[in-house]
């Protein structure tokens, strides 16, 4: 009873981010190594932050005056830069760590 309404809940979740974030609907990466497993989980992860970021945004949780100074903190940096993702490359270093 109690495992299928925690079932039941993620798969709503996981509905509800692919809903939102359409990229989570089919990754455009093979996982065959831990470096892609790692990179997989990370841009989950991100996704699930920017939606509650969004949802704190959206609904006025923040004060206007933060809400002004996380858009203007955002100005005119320049776009992150995106590693060549290469199986003999290692972002962190370690393959323990993210």
């Amino acid at each position: 009873m109690i495992l299928d309404q925690i079932r039941i809940r993620s798969e709503h979740t996981i509905g509800l981010l692919k809903g939102r974030f359409q990229a989570l609907r089919e990754l455009r990466i093979q996982i065959t190594s831990t470096r892609h497993h790692k990179w997989a989980v990370i841009f989950v992860r991100c996704c699930i932050i920017l939606h509650n970021l969004i949802l704190r945004l959206e609904g006025g949780s923040f004060d206007p005056a933060f809400r002004e100074d996380l858009y203007e903190a955002g100005r005119g940096y320049p776009a992150p830069r995106i590693p060549n993702v290469a199986d003999d490359e290692d972002l962190s270093g370690s393959d323990d760590e993210f």
